[in-house]
């Protein structure tokens, strides 16, 4: 019907935006048949040694860390680093669930990990350029598939290893990426509430792995992004809704951030039927290294 309802995916890009949300839904599908069970949790595997007893592929931190890290970036991952888990980031029950598996609803999280490896894949600035339309949802979804692909794989790898290891994607968090990648020195947390990055900005999406492998951690990094977004405010100034910020930072949750008003953000996406992106496509650190 002409114009459609309110809140239909590519409102904002009729009449031509069928194949845009087709392809959208297409990857999104790649993160569903990734978050099974059996993909989430790889089952251990442990090597027999002289037919007698089983035994983990032994690595220093150090190697382990090095072969963690080399394997994600040949998977396809931009970025990755590791940190040990901060007990804050982490949610403290199951909350969406997919696979009917309702038993898990509510469910008190115990994450029996010590470390989490946690990934950055790139978004394309030529794909989130037209934001707020749908070419960026085309966009964060490959991300998501790519990031379901890479941490599904890695647990995996770590498994086959005989560690413990979960993936953590889309379609299973366990906790908050953003603050678990600042940890991990990927970047800063920027006024737009995105992980901004040195050389990507705030153009990823993240992914991650935890996991009992001994490994080492890597540091937080100070790029300069609280003190360049305490001027800029270009993001807050075009976000189509107001979401962001225009003032100072202020203590939420016992944080010291720029918080986002999420409600009227997702208000926004669900009026034009994409992630809009807006903001990602306007900060400045998106953009080439001029």
């Amino acid at each position: 019907e002409k114009g459609g309802p309110i809140g239909h995916p590519g409102l904002i890009d009729r009449p031509h935006e069928g194949p845009n949300v087709a392809m959208m839904l297409a990857s999104q599908t790649m993160c569903i048949h990734l978050s099974t069970p059996d993909k989430i949790h790889p089952e251990p595997h442990l090597y027999l040694k002289d037919k007698v007893r089983a035994n983990r592929v032994v690595l220093s931190p150090e190697e382990a860390s090095e072969r963690v890290k080399g394997y994600a970036l040949h998977l396809g991952a931009a970025l990755v680093g590791i940190t040990e888990i901060d007990p804050l980031w982490i949610y403290s029950h199951r909350g969406e669930i997919f696979h009917g598996n309702w038993a898990d609803w509510g469910r008190e999280l115990q994450i029996p990990h010590k470390y989490t490896i946690v990934l950055a894949e790139e978004m394309s600035f030529s794909m989130i350029g037209p934001g707020p339309h749908t070419t960026t949802t085309i966009e964060s979804m490959n991300n998501y598939a790519k990031g379901a692909y890479i941490s599904t794989q890695l647990a995996s790898f770590i498994a086959n290893m005989g560690y413990s290891a979960t993936a953590n994607h889309l379609r299973h968090y366990d906790g908050l990426m953003v603050p678990l990648a600042v940890d991990a020195g990927l970047g800063e947390t920027g006024r737009l509430g995105y992980l901004i990055t040195k050389k990507l900005g705030p153009r990823v999406r993240l992914s991650a792995v935890t996991t009992d492998l001994r490994l080492v951690s890597d540091k937080p990094v100070d790029i300069g992004v609280e003190d360049f977004c305490e001027i800029c405010r270009k993001c807050a100034t075009c976000c189509p809704s107001g979401s962001i910020p225009q003032g100072e930072q202020t203590v939420v949750n016992g944080t010291l951030r720029w918080k986002l008003n999420a409600e009227t953000c997702f208000d926004y996406w669900g009026k034009v039927g994409t992630d809009c992106s807006v903001c990602m496509r306007v900060c400045p650190w998106s953009h080439a290294r001029t």
